[in-house]
């Protein structure tokens, strides 16, 4: 095959690769509900006028004209679809991993190898999820784009000094400095190549020099002429206090990410390195010491010229890394352009060096360690705290407005840590219902105790269900509303290891190790009963006036969204010692429907000893996977 032919089929075949890769490694994300910055976002961008917000910045506190002017048209042609950004930041990401291709085969001597096996990891990067998983993550792409273009052009002119390259240098600067000021730190780098010409007398150079990183001075400027807020503003809009240890500490746990060992908390990182497997322990740092043996093989065959080359490189992470490192936690979204550098170094030295067996075998490993390690991480990505928050979004959308409607509705979220980012109270709605949506409240119990029960038909409450999202406890706030007025004769969830239990099976796989078991979910107490199963309660002789049963009953939050279940029935029979057994409730249950509050009269039991039965079976033909039932707070309640 001739080298046109090849390059025919190469530039056929990665691009095609490519997308796949994309489309498949990022399909997973299924979500359409904004929240968090993306709600704040869309609200700025939706509602602000293009100048203050895009141009100027006067409408927050950040300058960075170049990515907000291009989210303003996006945001316009998209509206509030979350879903639809996504697809987009995935665009995004193929022409990324495309550009990465070419640029890094550039580098690597046109080895097709090499310029693939970095688009690939480009995609599957742990970093990458911040780029395609939010809104905001169109900043990250076009970021990593002008990185692309910096380094291009930069060494173009490292090897021809043609002017058209230093000129291409400073516009990438520009319009890398202007999407984000972290990228200002780049202008060492690009000093640098300009001070290492060879053919120019030092007084061109430093002008030259001058004339490239003039975008930082020029921001500078703008940024002090047109804002009042502080000048060094970290994540959060938090002023930047600039403490030393901390920052060395930041940079050096980046450093160690962009080399494979993942570093940090996991809402960031998503599992840290010492809570990796074993395997994927290893496989950090096999992908650490891969980098390494290239970057030293590089050194060992070209000494001082390689030295300046990887200080002149190393520049850039390290200023890349720094700017990622000065604010109070360290955004792994932050950390993607170093990475990307690095990859692009990599390419770079495995095709400079008299040892190709050993470098191909680093390349090697570096890749398929990647790339596991990567997958495992992709696996677990729900530990991310943009994907927490979707969870959260996503169910706390779907339980209240999209199951209740809007009208004639008050919804209240029982607060919870970082509920009030997760749906932003006077905004959350606006995606749905425009600019006159309802807020989201935060429920007070101490104010609720002066409701009326009938305020329940319209309030609607949700509590925080962990990993499961949110849950709807309203049932559970209207009980308690309820027994505000009565008293605890026995609460059953404490009287569960003396009730006689029909069907009882104990295994380490079920919550408690029993089929029927105490949970606590922190908002109410409850007995899980998974059916078949019959709980009896001996009452003994209620002489207490009006005695009730009071409960909700509803499925576990955690098994509701596993879509398995195909509902259970319920019951609760009262068997008088002198009488008819009555079937005082009984109906089907199901995975998604909100808890139900059961306020069920006991008046038979005056003067007799009762045993009071709480029932869960499956109707005939149906089965009993993910039917985890719960009877919450089931007490026994009487007048005052």
């Amino acid at each position: 095959m001739t080298t046109r032919a090849r390059r025919n089929v190469v530039f056929a075949v990665a691009p095609s690769i490519l997308i796949a890769l994309n489309v498949g490694w990022f399909h997973v994300i299924r979500y359409d509900v904004l929240m968090g910055d993306d709600v704040y976002l869309y609200d700025a961008f939706s509602h602000g006028s293009f100048v203050d917000t895009c141009l100027t910045g006067r409408g927050g506190a950040k300058y960075r004209p170049v990515y907000f002017t291009l989210e303003w048209l996006i945001t316009h042609a998209v509206g509030p679809h979350y879903a639809s950004y996504v697809w987009v930041n995935i665009g995004f990401s193929i022409l990324l991993s495309f550009v990465v291709f070419l640029l890094a085969r550039w580098l690597a001597r046109g080895n097709d190898l090499v310029g693939l096996g970095a688009g690939i990891l480009f995609v599957t990067s742990r970093f990458a999820w911040y780029e395609v998983a939010q809104v905001l993550g169109l900043m990250e792409a076009l970021a990593v784009l002008w990185t692309l273009a910096m380094v291009y052009f930069a060494f173009r002119f490292v090897r021809a000094e043609r002017l058209r390259d230093a000129l291409g240098m400073c516009a990438a600067y520009f319009l890398a400095a202007f999407t984000h000021e972290r990228f200002l730190a780049a202008a060492p780098f690009l000093a640098a190549a300009m001070l290492w010409s060879r053919t120019r007398a030092l007084r061109d150079r430093v002008l030259l020099a001058a004339v490239v990183i003039s975008p930082l001075p020029l921001y500078v400027l703008l940024k002090k002429a047109l804002q009042r807020p502080p000048f060094f503003l970290g994540t959060g809009g938090t002023p930047i206090a600039f403490d030393l240890k901390q920052t060395v500490k930041f940079w050096a746990a980046g450093l160690i990410n962009v080399f494979g060992i993942n570093k940090g908390p996991e809402y960031l990182s998503i599992v840290d390195y010492r809570h990796l497997p074993a395997l994927n322990q290893a496989l950090g740092v096999a992908i650490a010491a891969a980098g390494v043996t290239l970057v030293a093989l590089f050194l060992g065959e070209r000494r001082r010229p390689g030295a300046l080359m990887v200080a002149w490189v190393g520049s850039l992470i390290a200023g890349l890394l720094l700017t990622a490192s000065i604010t109070f936690r360290q955004e792994f979204r932050w950390l993607y352009a170093p990475y990307v550098v690095a990859l692009l170094f990599w390419s770079y030295a495995a095709v400079r060096t008299s040892r190709p067996a050993l470098a191909g075998a680093a390349c090697a490993v570096l890749a398929v360690a990647s790339v596991i390690n990567d997958a495992y991480l992709r696996s677990q990505r729900r530990n991310l705290y943009l994907f927490v928050g979707e969870e959260f979004a996503q169910s706390f959308y779907e339980q209240s407005l999209k199951r209740y409607g809007w009208q004639n509705r008050e919804f209240y979220v029982v607060p919870f840590e970082s509920s009030d980012w997760y749906f932003p109270p006077t905004l959350f709605f606006e995606q749905f219902l425009g600019e006159h949506a309802m807020p989201v409240r935060r429920f007070d119990e101490g104010q609720a105790a002066s409701w009326d029960i009938s305020q329940f038909d319209r309030a609607k409450i949700f509590a925080s269900a962990g990993t499961a999202g949110v849950v709807d406890v309203t049932a559970t706030m209207l009980q308690r509303a309820y027994m505000r007025e009565r008293r605890v004769v026995a609460d059953l969830t404490d009287r569960l290891a003396t009730a006689h239990i029909e069907g009882q099976q104990r295994s380490r796989d079920l919550p408690g190790g029993a089929q029927v078991s105490v949970v606590d979910l922190g908002w109410a107490r409850g007995i899980l009963s998974l059916p078949p199963a019959a709980v009896g309660f001996d009452l003994g002789i209620l002489r207490q006036s009006s005695p009730w049963l009071a409960v909700s009953v509803a499925f576990h939050p955690a098994s509701a969204g596993w879509n398995v279940s195909d509902g259970v029935q319920a019951g609760v029979r009262l068997l008088p010692e002198h009488g008819k057994e009555q079937q005082l409730w009984f109906g089907e249950v199901n995975p998604g429907d909100p808890a139900r509050f059961l306020a069920l009269p006991l008046s038979s039991c005056d003067g007799q000893d009762c045993h009071l039965i709480l029932e869960t079976r499956n109707a005939p033909a149906k089965h009993t996977l993910g039917d985890w039932l719960v009877w919450f707070d089931p007490v026994i309640v009487t007048d005052r």
